[in-house]
């Protein structure tokens, strides 16, 4: 089963389409899905996350934002096997 992840984040937003650009570049090494959520005009989400997109999220847990740790990342999917 793979691994979920969310990835909060706004249109036009440079942090967030780098940090999707390094998700995907681990696409062909792990197993996850990924979800990208635009928080746009979505006040509760806004409030939740509006000044830290993007924000990667996993089972509900934030794991990063701004950019992609990628140690944390590894480690997520590493324990998911």
């Amino acid at each position: 089963m793979s691994v979920q992840f969310q990835v909060y984040s706004r249109y036009g937003c440079h942090l967030c389409d780098e940090m999707l650009e390094h998700l995907n570049v681990f696409a062909n090494e792990y197993d996850f899905e990924l979800t990208v959520i635009d928080i746009t005009g979505k006040d509760d989400l806004e409030r939740q996350y509006g000044n830290k997109v993007p924000v990667l999220v996993c089972q509900q847990q934030e794991v990063c934002h701004y950019h992609l740790d990628v140690n944390r990342f590894r480690e997520i999917m590493g324990n998911s096997q």
